[in-house]
């Protein structure tokens, strides 16, 4: 795969900058993982940008042998939960952020993850302890009982048998190994060939994102990167990487190992990629490198006033500009070349509202509006749009209106022995921290279903429990997977590529560059006319591409519908646009 990196800030040396940039990659990815272990028993939570765990207290825990069982740390959970204090009651919830792979040993025990059908009795034996230490050590199971598979048992390691040990954990590391080499396998054995019939032609493909490289201090492309034994970066001072940075860097090295999937595949990717930084407005050499390097596609830019300058200058008219992170086109759509990938906010509206529709005429249907000031003032649309799918009109939905301070009367709102489907149409965090755990605890008496927001799983004031109690159900365009052999290969490469798990933005990038660099590879001068109607789900993204009503750009009208079940589980299924 040949490839060209071009700033108009600077010019560093032939092909310095290619190189820097894929440093500042490799040192700025966070240390997120993507279900790398899939023994975890408990759901796995996207909570602003970090994967955790929920875990139900039992009697006689502790945060710290809540940490220890979950390779996490007590301050951790503590912040992740805003809670001072150490003290837990049985039966409540709480976050676990997953840190880092499964630890095996610490100081004083290790930690054996049973495969299920065993005792502590066996463990005991297979380990070289006496068994009273063992069940002493984990007073939750018997020592008789049978484990379930991904039960955790605590060993102590002062009488444990450490070559016993040892064969536990190679034998487990092994398999895990071949798991991953299994998955890279079938992944790559599922990307198909270019078409037989058609030659293999060169790609053009511009990629313009807001990299701020002038914002980062980095050391120079040629130094070479010192690690430890287990390939830990070393000497963590010298490097100063913007904030503002890292997610552009996660979504453009999804990108480069999409490309490198294809370039597998027999294709020939050209990319072109330039720094639009952060001012509003790019330098006309932007534009006119774009013109000489005449590209099949354009991935950017992410910023709207600077896409507005680029869509009006560019010479070609019929080359896709994709919109990569926003899901408000902000007049944008007036550009024929104009491809929004995140859903729009009307459509995720008519996607949202054509489901309650559905399931209104078996149910009872209640919109909770709150005060007209605050976030989300195009979400309140959502029970009027509501409406025209249904068929009774207006008396098919009871509509409330909320002062935002006093409690709904929630006994005369809901019904008894039907499913009620409550819309609550804001983004507002403090409105939502007011009603949610109200609604929660009617939730007990009365089936209830409430149909939120994506926006509403980064509030930190309203505690995932909540949603699992609501029967909270979300659309959005993007999933967080970890368990296939696809998504596994995919972090495997990743890791490999640049010594980090993949963020969610870097598995944004991955699932956008290799759904749209493979369609300009096929279509190249005619990808633009080919993308209306496109229709395919990555690993992570649902895509469904469609011309927007009565404007010349072409949206993202595909969804996961995502629900967070009261037994705790999080089921996720496509959703296509209504018709």
């Amino acid at each position: 795969m040949n490839m060209t990196v071009k700033s108009p800030r600077s010019t560093p040396r032939a092909g310095g900058l290619s190189r820097w940039l894929l440093v500042v990659i490799l040192v700025a990815a966070p240390r997120l993982l993507v279900a790398q272990d899939a023994r975890w028993p408990s759901p796995a939570l996207l909570v602003g940008g970090r994967v955790v765990h929920l875990h139900r207290v039992e009697a006689g825990q502790t945060l710290y042998s809540i940490a220890r069982a979950h390779a996490s740390s007590v301050e951790e959970i503590k912040r992740a939960n805003g809670r001072e204090d150490d003290v837990l009651s049985p039966g409540e919830t709480l976050r676990v952020p997953r840190l880092e792979p499964y630890r095996a040993l610490d100081d004083a025990y290790y930690y054996h993850v049973s495969p299920g059908e065993e005792t502590l009795q066996a463990i005991a034996r297979q380990f070289g302890v006496r068994a009273r230490l063992v069940a002493r050590e984990n007073p939750a199971h018997g020592d008789r009982e049978t484990l379930t598979g991904g039960t955790i048992i605590r060993v102590p390691l002062q009488q444990a048998d450490r070559a016993a040990i040892a064969r536990v954990l190679q034998r487990q590391e092994e398999a895990r190994q071949a798991a991953l080499t299994l998955a890279e396998e079938e992944a790559r054995a599922a990307e198909p060939p270019p078409p037989a019939e058609e030659p293999v032609h060169e790609t053009r493909v511009s990629v313009l994102l807001p990299f701020g490289i002038e914002e980062n201090t980095l050391p120079s492309p040629f130094e070479q990167i010192e690690t430890d034994e287990r390939g830990e970066y070393l000497h963590d001072e010298r490097w100063r990487l913007s904030p503002r940075s890292l997610p552009v860097l996660e979504f453009y090295g999804g990108l480069l190992v999409a490309a490198d999937s294809l370039k597998r595949a027999g294709h020939s990717i050209i990319l072109q990629v330039l720094d639009t930084g952060r001012d509003s407005l790019p330098r006309l050499s932007i534009v006119t490198e774009l013109d000489a390097f005449s590209p099949h596609l354009v991935i950017g830019p992410a910023r709207a006033a600077t896409y507005e300058q680029v869509a009006a200058r560019l010479s070609r008219r019929d080359v896709p500009l994709v919109y990569p992170f926003s899901s408000r086109g902000g007049g944008l759509e007036r550009f024929p070349c104009f491809v929004q990938i995140n859903g729009s906010v009307p459509a995720r509206l008519d996607a949202m509202a054509s489901w309650v529709a559905s399931r209104g005429h078996d149910g009872h249907l209640l919109a909770i509006v709150p005060p007209p000031a605050g976030p989300g003032e195009e979400e309140r649309e959502l029970p009027g749009r509501t409406r025209r799918y249904l068929d009774a009109g207006e008396e098919a939905m009871t509509l409330f209106e909320w002062d935002g301070t006093t409690p709904p009367p929630f006994k005369e709102l809901l019904r008894e022995g039907v499913e009620n489907i409550v819309l609550f149409p804001t983004l507002d965090e403090t409105l939502a921290s007011r009603l949610l755990p109200l609604l929660s605890a009617w939730a007990e008496r009365y089936r209830v279903t409430v149909v939120g927001f994506p926006e509403w799983l980064k509030f930190t004031a309203v505690d995932e429990e909540t949603f699992f109690k609501l029967n909270l159900t979300v659309f959005q365009t993007t999933r967080v997977e970890g368990e296939s052999p696809a998504a596994l290969a995919f972090a495997r490469r990743y890791r490999e590529s640049f010594h980090a798990d993949p963020s969610p933005m870097a598995c944004k990038g991955y699932d956008f560059a290799l759904l749209f660099l493979r369609h300009a590879a096929l279509h190249r001068e005619r990808s633009l006319d080919a993308l209306a109607g496109l229709d395919a789900t990555g690993l992570f993204t649902r895509f469904l591409l469609a011309p927007l009503p009565g404007m010349p750009g072409i949206e993202n009208r595909g969804f996961f519908k995502i629900n967070y079940s009261p037994s705790f589980e999080i089921n996720v299924t496509p959703s296509d646009a209504p018709r």
